[in-house]
C-alpha cells in the first residue's frame, strides 16, 4: 500500500540543549497542510589523470532543512522564532526577542503495516511567516535547518487539538491605534538569517547553527479609499501595527509590529475593478502575546 498524506503526523518538542532530541516530541503544531523535508548528503566527485569518469564520490555534508505549513490555533512557534516565551499562569502566553534561539525536534512519521519515522533533532527556525487573506484561513508556514536526522520504525500518532483554527473575519489590523476597515490581506515574515557552521570535529553534520541578523518583513493589501497609507509611505514616517484575532471560545493572539517604514508602494488600477494599494514595510521589532479561552 501506498503511504499517503492521511498516513502521517509532524509533531515537535523543545530541547533543553542543541541537539539533544527532546524527550517528548509530541506536541500538535496546528493543523498541517504540508511537511516538506529536504536531506542532502552533498556529494563530492572526483576526477583524476586517466579517466574523463568521475573516479570516486563521496558523502560532502550532510545538511538536513524543510518547512512546514499550517493552519493556526496558537503561536507557540513563536517561541523559536523570537527566542523567549514567559507563561503568566494565567491564561496570558507571551513572546519577545532573545538573541540565542531555542532549539526544537521534529518527528515526522507515517504510520501503516511498517512505521517510518524521521525525527530531526537540533531545529532551528530560520524564517515564520504568518499570512491572512480575505476569506481564508489564518495560516503560518516555518522554514528551518537541522542538525541531524534519525530514522525508526516506531511512532505515535499525535492527539489533536480540537480548537478551532483563526479565520480572517476574526482579525482586526490597527496602525497607530486605528483599525483599518479594508485590509484585503497581510503577511508578516520573521526571518533569523540562520547559518550552519561546520567544524573539524568528526563529524559531516553542523557544529551548530548560528543566529544572524533579524528581519521583519510586514507586506498589507488595502482596499485604496484614503491616502492614509500613502502619507506614511512617501514622509517615511515611523508607524506601529497590531494584528490581532479573536476566536468564538475567547482565544485571542496579538501581535505587536513596532518601528514600521513603507518601503514601497502600489496602487493596482483597472478598468474593472476597485482600485488596491499594497505596501511592503520593514519593522525594528516584534512581540506576540496569545491569550488562552
Amino acid at each position: 500500500m501506498a503511504y499517503h498524506g492521511h498516513d502521517s503526523y509532524v509533531t515537535y518538542g523543545k530541547e533543553t540543549s542543541f541537539g539533544q532530541k527532546a524527550a517528548a516530541p509530541t506536541n500538535w503544531i496546528g493543523i498541517v497542510q504540508s511537511f516538506s523535508p529536504e536531506e542532502s548528503n552533498n556529494l563530492q566527485s572526483q576526477y583524476g589523470l586517466g579517466s574523463r569518469n568521475i573516479m570516486q564520490s563521496k558523502i560532502g555534508t550532510k545538511t538536513y532543512e524543510g518547512s512546514v505549513e499550517y493552519l493556526v490555533q496558537d503561536i507557540d512557534l513563536f517561541e523559536f522564532v523570537l527566542g523567549s516565551k514567559t507563561d503568566d499562569g494565567a491564561g496570558t502566553i507571551t513572546y519577545n526577542e532573545a538573541n540565542d534561539l531555542p532549539s526544537m525536534t521534529f518527528a515526522s512519521g507515517f504510520l501503516g503495516a511498517t512505521d517510518f519515522i524521521r525525527t530531526y533533532v537540533g531545529c532551528k527556525l530560520d524564517t515564520l511567516t504568518l499570512t491572512a487573506e480575505k476569506e481564508e484561513a489564518l495560516t503560518a508556514e516555518a522554514e528551518f535547518i537541522a542538525k541531524d536526522m534519525e530514522v525508526g520504525t516506531s511512532g505515535t500518532a499525535p492527539v489533536a487539538d480540537t480548537s478551532s483554527y483563526f479565520s480572517f473575519y476574526e482579525g482586526k489590523v490597527t496602525i497607530n491605534g486605528v483599525e483599518q476597515a479594508l485590509v484585503e490581506q497581510f503577511e508578516l515574515e520573521i526571518s533569523n538569517n540562520l547559518e550552519g557552521l561546520f567544524a573539524i570535529n568528526g563529524e559531516m553534520t553542523v557544529a551548530r547553527i548560528q543566529e544572524g541578523n533579524r528581519e521583519y518583513a510586514l507586506t498589507m493589501d488595502f482596499i485604496f479609499e484614503d491616502v492614509a497609507q500613502f502619507d506614511l509611505w512617501q514622509s517615511g514616517a515611523e508607524f506601529d501595527a497590531e494584528l490581532k484575532f479573536v476566536a468564538p471560545d475567547g482565544r485571542e493572539l496579538t501581535i505587536s509590529v513596532a518601528g514600521c517604514k513603507y518601503d514601497s508602494n502600489e496602487i493596482e488600477l483597472g478598468n474593472e475593478d476597485y482600485a488596491v494599494q499594497s505596501l511592503e514595510a520593514i519593522a525594528r521589532s516584534v512581540t506576540a502575546t496569545f491569550k488562552t479561552a
